[in-house]
């Protein structure tokens, strides 16, 4: 059953955004094309140029010449980037973008559908919860251009493992390698979602905290 959620998952991402032109991905934009797409585009292409010239990916003359840019301040998509170095090398970056932002519903549907596994511990509450986020308007409106706000299956990703965690099913350990690699991922995709999450899980934290009983605040404070 979860094969067959991921697949119409992917299934449902290709028909509904990239249909018309699943045979020319390389040279035609899902997006607008414009304005921050173009950030974007430039971001897949520069980390595979700074690693192959052995120049730093965090600082570039390459734009506001001649003083250059310090990119630990820009949405440069480093872990994306990253993910798609061989595609973009072998395609182009409007591949690359294009096979992200057809990844990004899925990929957030199926962390959002572990997430509520967790929860429910059913499968078709789990798939209706990780579909109603994966269809949402949120995304809908984010496949125009804003890849770095569409890659947000992190924060999902995240509350999966900390339910984990709180259920007893994951060891401390591991769950502390694990969300360490989930923040990174999404600190180095989008600082912006990387900043709401954190602000989101700590009022989580406190409302569980002050409305849960003994044994959840132990848990809690485990």
């Amino acid at each position: 059953m979860q094969t067959v959620l991921k697949a119409a998952l992917v299934l449902g991402a290709v028909a509904l955004y990239a249909l018309p032109m699943i045979g020319d991905l390389g040279s035609r934009s899902i997006g607008v094309g414009k304005g921050d797409s173009k950030l974007y585009l430039w971001s897949l292409s520069w980390l595979p140029y700074a690693l192959t010239h052995g120049v730093s990916p965090f600082f570039t003359t390459r734009v506001f010449a001649p003083d250059g840019v310090d990119l630990t301040w820009v949405t440069t998509l480093p872990v994306p980037a990253l993910a798609m170095l061989p595609l973009t090398a072998l395609a182009g970056p409007i591949a690359s973008a294009n096979i992200l932002l057809l990844l990004a519903p899925p990929l957030a549907g199926w962390a959002m559908f572990l997430a509520c596994r967790e929860i429910t511990g059913r499968f078709l509450p789990s798939a209706f919860g990780g579909l109603v986020l994966a269809c949402s308007t949120y995304v809908g409106q984010l496949m125009r251009a804003q890849l770095n706000l569409l890659l947000m299956f992190w924060f999902p990703l995240a509350i999966y493992l900390f339910l984990r965690h709180l259920h007893g099913r994951m060891s401390q350990r591991r769950f502390i390698v694990l969300l360490a690699a989930v923040l990174i991922g999404e600190f180095l995709t989008s600082t912006e979602v990387f900043a709401m999450m954190t602000f989101c899980s700590g009022i989580a934290w406190l409302i569980f905290y002050v409305a849960g009983d003994e044994a959840l605040r132990e848990r809690l404070l485990d």
